[in-house]
């Protein structure tokens, strides 16, 4: 049984009872030793957490709950294998159900147009017996036909639905759940695409400066709410084409297509503005800020990808060697 699932059961058995205590004792312990607030959020939170740790058979040390948590945070709740093959089969029934009703439509049609000719002989021979009985078969005639409609809307409705939820699911496998800006998945996706192109792009690394300090004085809610507002500003302040990416922990990406490295700059050094400016409050009241370091550069002829994002990783390691909080650029 899910984690997700066995939070909500109130019917366990004897084996689940005793698994849901432990996981309990366990994120119990685990919130008191991180200094975690105690709220029915955080504790459904970290109790998946741990029950797919325990499930999973990993050792519970601080370390490990707290990197399958981030990795929680980083992966997006796709649908579960069953899920999807269930929405394949329901396509599947609603196709066939559709072609048959479509068929049977088609033939009800037919039956129409001749019962059509019965009648025009019938009103010719003034054979009001036989002119009531192709009444009768044509209002049965039309009844049908309106049930057909009914159902073949019916499917069509049903596909939207599902088609809305392969939409989703495709999404969602893209996004970073925590900041909600592009994931690595989504990044592999897309180097292939820019490497086979002829477009000149300029990249933006950033890295949020003494992230782990932030952690480790205010603790791991703290430093997801950093992330939470980091990943608000960079969607707020470059353009809706522009595709921010998560690359790591504190690590993003921005790539800037047609623009020069000049471009890249400006929207660097506004970033850095807004970010050592904007004022995070924790969920106790305090209010913190963090600033963040940039590298800066643009793809010249013939560099792929890779090339392209070691030059602006040296960049980035050169504004935190110089004190961090800055923007460095590197053509």
């Amino acid at each position: 049984m899910k984690c997700e699932e066995l939070i909500a059961k109130t019917d366990v058995n004897q084996d689940e009872t005793e698994f849901v205590k432990q996981v309990a004792k366990e994120t119990i312990h685990f919130l008191s030793q991180q200094k975690i607030p105690f709220t029915p959020a955080n504790y459904r939170d970290w109790f998946l957490t741990i029950c797919k740790a325990l499930k999973n058979k990993h050792l519970l040390t601080p370390n490990n709950v707290l990197a399958l948590h981030e990795h929680q945070k980083s992966t997006p709740e796709t649908m579960s294998s069953e899920d999807l093959e269930k929405l394949a089969d329901d396509l599947y029934a609603i196709n066939d159900h559709s072609k048959r009703s479509l068929e049977k439509f088609q033939k009800n049609i037919e039956k129409h147009n001749g019962y059509l000719h019965e009648s025009v002989d019938a009103i010719k021979s003034h054979d009001n017996k036989k002119i009531e009985d192709m009444k009768q078969k044509v209002a049965r005639l039309e009844k049908e036909n309106e049930k057909l409609k009914k159902e073949i809307e019916e499917n069509r409705k049903k596909l939207i639905v599902i088609e809305k939820a392969f939409k989703k699911q495709e999404k969602e496998a893209e996004i970073d759940q925590l900041t909600q800006v592009l994931n690595r998945n989504s990044l592999e996706k897309y180097v292939p695409l820019i490497d086979n192109s002829d477009l000149p792009y300029s990249l933006i690394v950033i890295d949020i400066d003494n992230f782990k300090k932030v952690n480790d004085t205010f603790g791991h809610i703290a430093g997801d709410k950093v992330l939470q507002e980091f990943g608000e500003i960079l969607r707020t302040y470059v353009r809706k084409d522009t595709k921010v990416y998560r690359y790591g922990g504190e690590e993003f990406l921005i790539f800037l297509m047609n623009t020069n490295i000049d471009g890249a700059k400006k929207l660097a050094e506004r970033l850095k503005e807004v970010i050592e400016h904007h004022s995070i409050v924790l969920e106790d009241g305090e209010n913190i800020r963090v600033s963040a370091s940039f590298g800066v550069t643009q793809k010249h002829d013939d560099e792929n990808f890779i090339e392209v994002l070691q030059r602006a990783d040296k960049a980035l390691y050169e504004a935190k060697k110089k004190g961090k909080n800055r923007v460095e650029v590197i053509d």
